[in-house]
Formats: C-alpha cells, structure tokens, sequence
C-alpha cells in the first residue's frame, strides 16, 4: 500500500467511515479500506501477485512468497516454520556485515531536519 498525506482524502475517508452499513465494522479497519479502495470504488486498487500477499502457504511456494500473511509461529513442520526468524537472521547479518558498514561511513553523517 502507498500512502501520500492529501487532505482531500482525509476528509472523504472521514465521510465514508461514518456509514458503517456500507462495510462490515467488526473487520478493524481492513473492511473499511476494501470499500474505500475496492475495486469498484473511486479508487480501484490494483492487485499485486500472489507472493506479494501469500496466504496458507503451499510447499510448492517454498521460494517464491515475499509476503506471508499467516501466524508463522504456529506453522510446525512446514516449510515457513523459520521464515520469520531466518529472514530476520540475515537481515541482522547483512545490516552487521562489514561490507554495509563500509557503505555507511561512505554515505556520511547525514543530517534531517
């Protein structure tokens, strides 16, 4: 999802939630934007594939899933048992590695204001 701050959007997302009719409100927040967002609103989404927003992984995604919506510690003997951890592992490596470090001191102090 993009996000852009726009007051215009503001107001009519605050307009909208008001009718609650139009969405299940039980669903947090994600009804709201599927009828906000939704394919046939104002502004259709436009849908990713599917591994970018995987969901009961199959084995035969092992490798292919970027993104898996799913409670990953409860997924005992399967292959994205460790997909969190892993993946976790070696972006603490890489973001540790001297190679990233060397890019860093390269880049500078940068200041933000």
């Amino acid at each position: 999802m993009v996000l852009e701050p726009n007051k215009a959007m503001q107001l009519r997302l605050l307009r909208e939630a008001v009718h609650t009719e139009n969405f299940d409100n039980n669903m947090a927040e994600q009804a709201f934007l599927n009828y906000a967002f939704g394919q046939n609103s104002a502004f259709p989404t436009q849908l990713l594939d599917r591994q970018w927003n995987g969901f009961f992984p199959g084995e035969e995604e092992e490798g292919y899933l970027k993104i898996i919506h799913e409670k990953l510690w409860s997924m005992s003997d399967h292959w994205a048992e460790n997909y969190f951890a892993d993946n976790w592992k070696e972006m603490l490596l890489t973001y540790q590695g001297k190679e990233f470090l060397s890019r860093r001191r390269w880049d500078g102090e940068r200041e933000f204001e």
